[in-house]
């Protein structure tokens, strides 16, 4: 079994970081399991004290969430 783990900077702007992240599905496509970081769409935030981090509150059926389920 082949799995590829992802380690990655991310930008403040989502659809940059979904790129990326879809870059590195096309490189990993022989492995069984991908692993990425949890919040891998977004700036690693908890490590921002009183920053206000609402626009990278995801719903279900946002544009990028939705991109990857299909």
């Amino acid at each position: 079994m082949k799995i590829a783990l992802v380690q990655l900077s991310m930008s403040k702007d989502i659809n940059a970081n979904l790129k990326k992240s879809l870059e590195y599905c096309d490189k990993a496509r022989d492995s069984y399991l991908l692993f990425f970081p949890e919040i891998q769409l977004s700036p690693f935030f908890p490590q921002y004290e009183k920053q206000n981090v609402d626009r990278y509150c995801l719903k279900i059926e946002s544009d990028e969430l939705v991109l990857v389920y299909q």
